[in-house]
């Protein structure tokens, strides 16, 4: 990425004039020659097509995603491109159980089923097989995955667990990112976004696909986003004391940066395989509350980068696929320095014996990470951070499963996953699921599984420095060195969840497909290695969603979640605190009014987060709005309005920053491939 600009949030004209051009220049260069039949084809929803989608995340194995028997959601390319948003944390939002909070410019929490929080350690999110979480926290850097949404073939969604096959932190859901091959992007291509007020300042989006042989093709992508400013919200959903006016522009900017490659290619009829590389950097701001003294300006800087390398053989019914991937990331920021790499190996295979559909597998994961405080002048007082300094582990699993085709309509899938943690300890996670589907356009499923997620770092490891002795009592210190209090646990225990979940898909008619799921979860383990708990140990719930096509340009979801995700904390009542919202409600309508215009509607409601002894944030409405000009398949101008009706919800709290809200904006954007 060049050096001159888009480096930093204070220069969004120049960012903007360089947009404006590059689209300018695109779309003169542009001939439109489709016809109108053309177009029409594209803006034509076969929605049989859409029961029919092949996914992978529930069960390893391409497989009809309408008798899986899990709680799924895909969304498609289209999905994603008539979403209007320009962030993969945002378009998570249109899934249904799914619970996404922005909390300032740059930063958001994404959960399933559990409470919602930035670092949610139980939602494994994995980008073509690669999980992108780190063991530090647990949880995804959502601001770090500047992924262009135009290279995302789709996204499967798995809410429930998945750790009989995908190992820890599958215990709440699973999102599977898979972008497209190299030869589904031939050409150029390029998505421009100009936003005024709202999240995206400006954004740029390149590619190029490359034909370098008959069977060898790739792709090079660039992409740029300068996000908009948060506003800060009132004293009492957030934590500035009143240092800070309400409504004013908050100091939480920031921009990020990726280029990136893929290659793929085929040795025979039999064997393909394909490789990936990607180099990316972010600077954001944001404002730390403190108990000792005033806010704290807090600037972070990340950098990293992955290479990732996969094989995939097919002979016959087998079907044989290797993974290997490195992770780096460094980040940096006022409080606390992190250097971290991941290896991770995954291999599996996958035969059909008679009646019998087998899978099995190994992986292997090594962590290593260099966590130290910030260089300063002084030292750092009552400062958070890991001790010791070098830590990491490894861990080593094994997986097998079997799907049993009972008769034409009964299916049994049983899984067992054994993993060993170093340097913590092994775990055994099983899962039975029955799926019966009777020929009339519908799925009855049941599952029941145990999942685990291994403690991460910061609760092994975490410590606060250079803390006053009449403070120590305060930390509640395990231990103290050299006036370091030893705050993490070594010997966490690993947290575990028992899932039973029951569904219903069915068909109705040719026009409506309904989804319907039910689940409920005892957790144990969530209270350090002495197996006590502060948390509720049961989450329970309901997810259900109906997309219906009224005419063949228009279709219509409408989803709702009804979760009990209530939390304690000490000797509070049950159900004082809510950390995740008891429901959500999604519709969105998709309409081509004219064969070269789409008009897409999106209304959202979520209710309240009760917190105890703090303050409620209350429930809010979210209205969006696309209306997008389409006058070749190639060439499409939109305009996107988000937050048109509450611009200033506040939809997660973090005790550790001051969280600030959107504001109502617009968002002019322009997709072209020559």
């Amino acid at each position: 990425m060049s050096d001159f600009n888009c480096k930093t949030s204070a220069r969004p004209s120049t960012c903007k004039v360089l947009a404006l051009g590059l689209a300018c220049g695109l779309t003169f260069g542009l001939h439109p020659s489709a016809r109108a039949s053309q177009v029409d084809d594209l803006l034509a929803m076969d929605f049989q097509r859409l029961l029919d989608v092949q996914v992978s995340a529930a069960t390893r194995n391409e497989e009809r995603a309408f008798s899986i028997p899990a709680a799924l959601f895909v969304l498609s390319s289209e999905d994603i491109r008539r979403s209007g948003h320009r962030h993969l944390a945002d378009l998570l939002r249109d899934v249904p159980g799914l619970h996404v909070g922005r909390f300032d410019g740059n930063k958001w929490a994404v959960s399933s089923r559990n409470a919602l929080s930035r670092f949610a350690s139980t939602l494994l999110v994995m980008i073509d097989g690669r999980p992108v979480y780190t063991p530090l926290t647990g949880g995804v850097r959502w601001e770090v995955l500047n992924l262009p949404l135009a290279d995302i073939e789709r996204v499967e969604v798995v809410r429930g667990p998945g750790g009989p096959l995908w190992g820890a932190n599958a215990v709440d859901g699973i999102v599977s990112v898979i972008t497209r091959p190299a030869k589904a992007q031939a050409g150029t291509g390029a998505v421009v976004g100009l936003g005024m007020d709202g999240d995206i300042r400006s954004q740029v989006s390149l590619h190029q696909g490359l034909a370098l042989g008959p069977e060898l093709h790739g792709r090079l992508s660039a992409q740029s986003t300068v996000a908009q400013v948060g506003r800060y919200a009132p004293s009492s959903l957030s934590n500035h004391r009143d240092q800070r006016a309400m409504g004013a522009k908050a100091n939480d900017g920031g921009w990020s940066e990726m280029v990136g490659g893929r290659l793929d290619g085929r040795w025979d009829a039999n064997q393909r395989w394909s490789l990936q590389a990607q180099r990316s950097r972010a600077r954001f701001s944001e404002e730390r509350a403190s108990s000792l003294r005033p806010l704290l300006p807090n600037r972070m800087g990340y950098d990293a980068g992955f290479l990732m390398g996969e094989w995939q053989v097919q002979r016959g019914a087998a079907r044989g696929v290797a993974h290997l991937s490195v992770d780096w990331l460094s980040s940096r920021d006022d409080i606390l320095r992190d250097d971290q790499r991941i290896v991770d190996l995954d291999v599996q295979w996958s035969d059909r014996l008679r009646d019998h559909q087998w899978t099995v597998g190994a992986g292997w994961r090594d962590y290593d990470s260099l966590s130290t405080l910030p260089p300063a002048n002084a030292p750092c007082i009552a400062c958070f951070g890991v001790w010791p300094a070098n830590g990491g582990g490894q861990t080593l699993s094994l997986f097998a499963q079997d799907q049993w085709l009972i008769s034409d309509s009964v299916q049994a899938t049983v899984g067992l996953k054994v993993e060993r943690y170093r340097p913590a300890r092994s775990s055994v996670q099983p899962t039975l699921r029955l799926a019966w589907t009777p020929g009339t356009g519908q799925t009855l499923w049941l599952g029941a599984t145990r999942a685990v997620r291994a403690p991460t770092r910061l609760e092994r490891d975490s410590a606060t420095f250079n803390v006053p002795p009449n403070l120590i009592p305060a930390f509640g210190c395990r231990e103290v060195r050299e006036n370091t209090c030893l705050i993490g646990d070594p010997n966490a225990r690993l947290w575990t969840a028992e899932v039973l979940e029951a569904g219903w898909r069915a068909q109705l008619g040719r026009a409506i497909d309904l989804d319907l799921s039910l689940f409920r979860s005892h957790l144990s383990g969530l209270g350090g290695s002495n197996g006590s708990s502060d948390r509720a140990p049961h989450i329970q719930g309901a997810e259900a969603s109906l997309r219906w096509q009224i005419r063949p340009n228009w279709s219509a979801l409408l989803s709702g979640s009804l979760h009990d995700g209530s939390e304690v904390l000490g000797s509070q009542p049950r159900a004082t605190m809510n950390l995740l919202p008891r429901h959500k409600t999604l519709l969105q309508s998709r309409w081509s009014p004219a064969p070269n215009w789409e008009l897409d509607l999106r209304a959202e409601q979520t209710s309240a987060l009760r917190r105890g002894t703090l303050a409620d944030l209350p429930g809010h409405w979210r209205l969006d709005a696309r209306l997008a000009w389409r006058a070749a398949p190639d060439w499409e101008w939109s305009l996107s309005a988000h937050r048109l009706n509450d611009p200033k919800a506040v939809e997660y709290y973090e005790t550790l920053k001051v969280n600030t809200v959107g504001t109502r904006g617009l968002m002019l954007g322009l997709r072209v491939g020559l």
